[in-house]
């Protein structure tokens, strides 16, 4: 597989890889959805976020936890499969303020087409929420409840190489990959909308990549666009 193509995977379904869920869905409740987005690139005159592609599928198995099951459909059209499993968790919450605290474990698992090799890469994401307009634990099907509701968040990936052959090409040369990120979600009943930023290694020198990453912060990380959209079932 070309090392640009696997790097951007890598880093796409690792720190680059959006939130799934940050707040638990009501239990019993299903959301299917789709997510596009990735390291901010300048190619020529031209600077936007790899428009990698994602799915997602989750289930509310109670109150305050989430299952989450995610397939990533760019690197299968590269023949690199990568499936995630996750589970997203509540762990406080303040009805006054409507302020919660939550942790998404993901186990990612790849499989490359090319030589049938395995790779798995584990992930604990925490975010903290404020719910500003709405109560996401408030859930009516009254004719006057379809309102948007909005919420911000700011959070924390990390992501370990546990098993792969490959490993991470400059300028994401470790093991271990961290990315701090903020998020915007708004939306009504059935359908939400997400936006989120991730500063992915931002210690790390990223002068030394072959392809230009945009980041007006300096020379320090990579910035990751992304953008999802919600359908709840």
């Amino acid at each position: 597989m070309n090392k640009l193509l696997y790097l951007i995977l890598v880093v796409f379904i690792s720190s680059c890889s959006p939130s799934r869920h940050v707040i638990p869905l009501g239990r019993h409740e299903k959301a299917v959805s789709v997510s596009v987005g990735g390291p901010i690139l300048t190619k020529e005159t031209t600077t936007f976020p790899e428009p990698l592609v994602s799915l997602t599928y989750a289930y509310g198995k109670s109150k305050n936890g989430t299952r989450i099951l995610g397939l990533h459909a760019s690197a299968a059209a590269e023949g690199f499969y990568i499936a995630e499993y996750g589970y997203l968790k509540e762990w406080w919450f303040n009805s006054k303020r409507n302020i919660g605290f939550t942790t998404n474990m993901v186990a990612n698992v790849g499989v490359d087409k090319s030589d049938w090799d395995v790779s798995v890469y584990p992930q604990v994401d925490v975010n903290l929420y404020w719910h500003y307009h709405g109560d996401p634990h408030y859930y009516c099907d009254c004719p006057s409840d379809g309102k948007f509701m909005k919420f911000v968040y700011v959070g924390l990936t990390s992501y370990v190489r546990a098993y792969s052959k490959e490993k991470f090409n400059v300028p994401f040369n470790n093991d271990v990959l961290l990315a701090p990120h903020i998020g915007y979600n708004l939306g009504g009943k059935n359908w939400k909308f997400n936006a989120e930023i991730k500063w992915i290694q931002p210690w790390v020198d990223n002068t030394k990549f072959d392809h230009e990453i945009w980041n007006p912060v300096g020379s320090l990380g990579t910035l990751g666009g992304y953008l999802s959209i919600y359908r709840f079932l």
